[in-house]
């Protein structure tokens, strides 16, 4: 088999951003990967992009991607030096930049001198309690706002409609004033893909007219559901996101996942819409490495 061929046949071990579908659809095919074998078993991997930009080698997490780097995916004991050997593959580049699973817990490598260290935050929800249990362990304001919602909209699962979704999405990095960061064929690229492979939902909000208020886009693998698309139009019910929340919420425990992982946010604002459902705040890592004095110069002057 190929090394793409081989590294497939992971998918089942994989977690959602590490499967090769998701990596080809967000990378448009073009990625790699470390790889730790021994008598014929991988045991670890470390995937990656590799971007070239304005002459420089960059190599960091492609865009809808929050997670990725090393990870030990054999069922015994990790060995000492597993992320020294994955290490020592990754392709020489100008600038690194890569953020971990929650789960990764292994900074004594990656705290070299060299290698900067940013803690990120998302907040877990774990769906092994009642519906009614959830539901007390909302803030609040959140159980306020979905009635509200409730009372004026209905939420169902929908197809994902992508130019209607960056018509209404694209107004709230203008509002920022922050470049939009999706194009049309990015956005098809993986929502067909997590269709293909029965790995998505979308939920959309109509009013009493039937005209879309709020749209929610999910993924997920066989523990988690990643809350990674969202939008509402500017005159949207105050409750529109709340209520989709709760029902992608409720779809999640339904389907017998684990866990809901807001995916996270460092904007106060939302942090704190993710933070009143009641979910733990988890900590994830994100490391990150200047190799090019010109990157250097290139960060500082222009960012």
């Amino acid at each position: 088999m190929s090394d793409k061929s081989k590294y497939q046949a992971l998918n089942h071990k994989l977690p959602l951003f590490f499967k090769s579908w998701w990596l080809d659809a967000v990378c448009d095919g073009d990625w790699g990967y470390a790889v730790m074998n021994e008598e014929n078993e991988i045991l670890a991997v470390w995937p990656y992009r590799l971007e070239r930009k304005l002459g420089f080698k960059i190599l960091r997490n492609p865009l809808l991607t929050p997670y990725l780097g090393p990870l030990w995916i054999a069922e015994r004991e990790k060995l000492a030096d597993w992320i020294e050997v994955l290490w020592q593959q990754l392709p020489k580049s100008d600038f690194m930049q890569w953020s971990c699973l929650p789960e990764f817990h292994s900074k004594d490598f990656l705290s070299k001198a060299d290698i900067l260290h940013k803690e990120k935050v998302t907040y877990f929800l774990e769906l092994n309690s009642t519906e009614d249990e959830l539901w007390a362990n909302l803030h609040t304001t959140r159980r306020n706002g979905i009635r509200k919602g409730e009372k004026e909209l209905v939420v169902s699962k929908s197809d994902f409609t992508i130019d209607e979704f960056i018509k209404s999405h694209s107004l709230s990095f203008e509002n920022k004033g922050k470049k939009y960061p999706y194009s049309t064929s990015f956005l098809s690229k993986i929502t067909q893909a997590a269709e293909a492979n029965k790995a998505c939902q979308c939920f959309t909000a109509t009013d009493a007219n039937g005209k879309p208020q709020g749209v929610l886009w999910l993924a997920f693998d066989n523990e988690k559901m990643y809350y990674l698309l969202s939008t509402t139009v500017p005159e949207a019910n105050r409750g529109t996101m709340a209520l989709l929340t709760w029902n992608a919420i409720l779809e999640a425990k339904k389907m017998a996942l684990k866990i809901f992982d807001f995916e996270g946010s460092m904007d106060a604002g939302i942090a704190r819409f993710f933070q009143r459902f009641g979910g733990t705040k988890m900590s994830y890592d994100e490391f990150s490495m200047t190799n090019s004095p010109l990157w250097k110069l290139k960060s500082k002057l222009l960012g």
